[in-house]
């Protein structure tokens, strides 16, 4: 099977931690079905005056680099930021045709994988229309829970759901959800991700614990993701101010944002000083030992499409906590791998966190669990589903 994957979603030398998980799926793919894989990952056309970090990261990403593995394509293309959202689209298509075009003639390709409803989904349809060739189109988390509430880009999100010759869900709430959005349900299919029990595994926790400074005699929980308003780490903080002080456990932070400021803010106003740990961005690999020093894993996200960093937590043994939004309750099935929140508070957060504490988990558990989701079942369906449009052709 021969793959052109166009997504925006891509790690790479500038954004090594950047859709990790669209990487590490094709991955899998490749290595169990000898796949040959082409990506396009496009970033946006960034002025030599942008000052924000982030701007930095795109603006020293190559045109061209061979990065784990992959052979990667960077395009640029236009962004107007706040103001550009209904135009997105448009200037992706228009930033990536050429490279594309380019690709096609060079290396013909089975199919056009796109990630991601919007843009880079709504491009895809617009160009599988000129290459003549079938596409499928994975839907990760916002670009259905979220976008589709914008009027402007409601229809170029149908649009792309509607010209896919097949959709790939990572939770079945997200499938509901892009059937709603447009999606014919003939065409959908639910491909969850899986994780890398080779690579996540228990590290011993003593050793991950003298790694980042903690103490051996008191609780850890971790909170791992981009510090932003979504992925919920200052209900953590709340939640766990609000536990008597005997109860509270030192709470370890790992991820960079615009949030960082704002949570620095927040640990002094608490109170909560040296009871946080403020980590900063950690590579990929570097996350066993994370979720390794910690008792538990909390995740209290706003919205989710199939939050990986919990396969991952508990691949290491470590059971979770997690608000119970999209693609949660899919991950988080049994009692015996951790606690659903019901609600996004600090209250209700403060009662999941004793009553997580208060539960004997047993590690061994958590772990086989989480070993019984690799990503042998998706591969499996991603061959499926690839040979299935490639047969069948693009529609006229």
């Amino acid at each position: 099977m021969k793959l052109l994957t166009l997504t925006s979603l891509f790690p790479g030398s500038a954004i090594p931690r950047h859709g990790v998980f669209v990487k590490e799926r094709l991955r899998d793919y490749r290595q169990r079905y000898d796949a040959d894989i082409r990506v396009v990952a496009p970033v946006p056309w960034v002025p030599p005056f942008a000052k924000h970090p982030k701007y930095a990261a795109f603006r020293g990403t190559p045109r061209r680099e061979d990065y784990d593995g992959f052979a990667i394509e960077h395009p640029r293309y236009l962004v107007l930021p706040k103001i550009g959202m209904a135009l997105q689209g448009i200037g992706y298509e228009r930033g990536v045709r050429d490279t594309v075009l380019r690709l096609r003639v060079q290396r013909p390709f089975d199919v056009l994988d796109a990630h991601y409803a919007y843009p880079d989904g709504f491009a895809a349809a617009l160009l599988r229309a000129r290459l003549r060739v079938p596409m499928t189109l994975t839907v990760r988390g916002t670009d259905v829970n979220f976008l589709p509430r914008f009027k402007s880009v409601r229809g170029q999100i149908r649009f792309a759901l509607t010209q896919a010759d097949a959709v790939i869900a990572v939770s079945q709430a997200l499938a509901d959800l892009a059937i709603e959005a447009g999606a014919d349900p003939g065409k959908v299919t639910v491909l969850r991700n899986g994780v890398d029990v080779d690579a996540f595994a228990p590290l011993d926790r003593n050793a991950c614990r003298a790694r980042f400074g903690l103490p051996l005699d008191r609780r850890v929980i971790a909170s791992v993701g981009q510090l932003i308003e979504r992925k919920g780490h200052h209900l953590v903080l709340d939640a766990v101010a609000a536990l008597e002080p005997h109860e509270r456990p030192i709470v370890v932070i790992a991820g960079e944002g615009e949030e960082r400021g704002a949570l620095e803010a927040r640990i002094a106003r608490l109170g909560l000083g040296d009871g946080v740990r403020l980590l900063g961005g950690v590579e990929h690999g570097e996350l066993p030992a994370v979720y390794s020093a910690a008792d538990r894993m909390v995740l209290a996200s706003s919205r989710e499409g199939w939050p990986n960093v919990l396969l991952e937590s508990m691949a290491c043994g470590t059971p979770v906590v997690a608000t119970a939004v999209h693609g949660t309750p899919e991950v988080v099935t049994s009692d015996a791998v951790g606690v659903l929140v019901p609600e996004r508070s600090a209250a209700a957060m403060t009662v999941a966190l004793r009553t997580a504490f208060a539960r004997d988990f047993d590690r061994d558990t958590v772990r086989a669990f989480a070993c019984t989701r690799t990503w042998r079942e998706t591969s499996d369906g991603l061959d499926r589903v690839y040979r299935a449009v490639a047969g069948n052709g693009p529609k006229s």
